[in-house]
């Protein structure tokens, strides 16, 4: 394969290539991380003024840690972090966030999921049917190349307060 060859479905004859060379060159492995991202929310048609709650699940499916993961999230405006955040397995500690960072400096171990969910709140005065996306991104040191992942939510209409007035029978 030459460097101006298409890459495309090269990768089985470049595998070959490396084991008919192995015991010329000596063996080449390289492991990395295989990480996930995706993210949920509670109710994705909120009311104006109401919380809903994100869920982010990272997985590493890979054969190596994966170190320095940074996890970043920058609230549109129409959205407030209310906290706290909560990280599941219990027992890995995790400072306060400082956002847009939810966590800096995490170990996620060989075949380990974890997952982090916080509250936020929706801004007063938004129409119904306003559209809000949330993208939440993904760094280790050793991937180059950042995970995101994102949500909608579409403000729901609320319905119109209700008055009661009380009937008075008269004779």
């Amino acid at each position: 394969i030459s460097p101006q060859d298409d890459w495309q479905g090269k990768s089985r004859y470049l595998i070959w290539q490396v084991k008919q060379y192995q015991g010329e060159f000596g063996a080449i492995e390289y492991f990395e991380p295989i990480l996930s991202l995706t993210k949920g929310v509670d109710n994705p048609n909120p009311a104006y003024t109401d919380t809903v709650t994100f869920t982010l699940r990272i997985q590493n499916s890979g054969p190596e840690d994966a170190t320095q993961v940074v996890i970043s999230d920058t609230l549109p405006s129409t959205l407030t972090y209310l906290g706290p955040l909560r990280l599941n397995p219990a027992g890995i500690t995790l400072p306060a966030p400082t956002l847009p960072t939810l966590s800096a400096g995490l170990t996620i171990s060989s075949t380990q999921t974890i997952s982090l969910t916080f509250p936020v709140g929706i801004a007063d005065g938004l129409s119904p049917g306003t559209s809000i996306t949330n993208t939440t991104e993904l760094t280790c040191a050793e991937v180059t190349e950042p995970l995101s992942a994102s949500v909608g939510l579409t403000i729901a209409a609320t319905s119109p307060p209700r008055i009661f007035l009380p009937i008075v029978l008269m004779k």
